[in-house]
């Protein structure tokens, strides 16, 4: 009996280990590619990076250092990703329930990337670097506009 637990436990880590290895998370960030929910008026050289949060959530307020970090590097270095701009949305749950509703938030913190016909989701750790990969992943190169 002990030894089919103990066969049973190393089957259930080897699955659980292939799964990781296949979908690359965790550590890093992944993008998500997902059905655009609206008609946003968006450019072409235009995207919207969202931060879906609620304010009594200890995940989302670490989120929000990143995210106010990514924010102030990507004002200070006029960055642009693949030749868009970027801009960034933080919405409240709490209060901002038909936003959340229409891009089908279900966790918090939650990452969206919004472009004219595309909508992507981060999946991974809300770091800085985190974030600069998952848009590089999404737009394209970054560079400053300088």
């Amino acid at each position: 009996m002990l030894v089919e637990a103990i066969v049973a436990c190393i089957v259930v880590s080897f699955f659980i280990v292939g799964y990781y290895i296949w979908t690359g998370i965790p550590p890093g960030a992944r993008l998500v590619e997902q059905v655009r929910p609206i008609d946003t008026g968006l450019e072409d050289h235009q995207s919207t990076c969202m931060f879906f949060y609620v304010p009594w959530c200890p995940h989302c307020k670490t989120a929000k250092a990143a995210w106010a970090s990514l924010k102030q590097v990507v004002k200070n270095e006029n960055l642009q990703y693949g030749g868009k701009t970027v801009s960034f949305q933080d919405v409240n749950g709490d209060v901002d329930k038909g936003k959340t509703a229409l891009y089908a938030i279900r966790a918090y913190p939650t990452f969206k990337l919004q472009t004219k016909d595309k909508l992507y989701e981060m999946v991974g750790p809300p770091t800085v670097t985190n974030f600069r990969s998952f848009l590089k992943q999404a737009l394209g190169d970054e560079k400053s506009s300088h």
